[in-house]
């Protein structure tokens, strides 16, 4: 048993747009500052305009795979929006699951 967390992160980078979305989803503050290498599961969202790649989705697939537990089922997707605003964007939506921490269990210590 466990919780589930939410991450959400976008990028515009004309660089590394995947990782920096990723890393901002990883950082959310939704997620709060709980270790995530356990996790039993990861579901990734990848949005982005008409320039986004199916290669980019598998990246941020796989860099939150690293993250997580190696045993951990990850489930991703990837969908294009045309639209003018997200002509360079990517947005990473994340759901990180059997996240065990004491804070959201409701222990102390």
């Amino acid at each position: 048993m466990g919780s589930a967390l939410i991450g959400l992160g976008e990028s515009e980078s004309a660089t590394d747009r995947v990782t920096e979305a990723v890393t901002e989803a990883l950082t959310s503050p939704l997620l709060g500052n709980v270790d995530l290498k356990d996790a039993t599961g990861a579901l990734v969202r990848v949005i982005g305009g008409p320039t986004m790649t199916v290669s980019e989705a598998e990246k941020a697939a796989a860099l939150v795979g690293g993250k997580i537990s190696k045993r951990a089922r990850i489930i991703w997707g990837c969908t294009v929006e045309n639209s003018p605003e997200m002509e360079n964007t990517i947005k990473v939506l994340l759901i990180i699951t059997g996240v065990r921490a004491a804070s959201l269990l409701g222990q102390k210590g």
